[in-house]
């Protein structure tokens, strides 16, 4: 259940460092987004973690846990999503190519389930990712855009 989404940031690539994966703005692009629950000293660097409350149901939550496995700063940033003790997992890519101030970026994502029986979940959440990450992820690129504006 890959999938991929290209899109343009019109900032450099420590834009996207300083005013979008900055703790305090992490995943606040998401709507279902809820607050911070943890985050490491050192995200996102590899090894750190980042813990965050995401809504699920009405007043329903679950945490959603993010530790990065592999980061080149400025050109790779692979992270293991899990949530609900590995009914979900995803294995999240974003590769930055700058360009003359722009960022150029890729989003990878392939979800999948500790479980088998998690499976038709995880293909019911593959569904509606794909129509709600390219609207966070516009979101995600007015929020460093505006930041590195001013």
């Amino acid at each position: 259940m890959k999938w991929t989404h290209r899109f343009r940031i019109d900032a450099p690539v420590e834009a996207l460092y300083e005013n979008g994966f900055a703790p305090d703005r992490w995943f606040s692009f998401y709507k279902a987004y809820r607050g911070l629950d943890s985050v490491d000293d050192h995200w996102p660097e590899e090894g750190s973690s980042i813990a965050v409350r995401y809504a699920l149901l009405g007043p329903l939550t679950v945490q959603v846990k993010q530790t990065v496995v592999e980061h080149q700063r400025g050109r790779l940033l692979r992270m293991r999503e899990e949530a609900v003790g590995g009914l979900w997992i995803d294995r999240i890519a974003f590769e930055f190519a700058p360009e003359n101030g722009a960022t150029d970026v890729t989003l990878r994502l392939d979800p999948t389930s500790r479980w088998f029986w998690g499976l038709p979940l995880v293909a019911l959440l593959w569904v509606l990712g794909a129509f709600m990450t390219p609207s966070a992820m516009q979101r995600f690129r007015a929020m460093v855009e505006n930041a590195s504006a001013t």
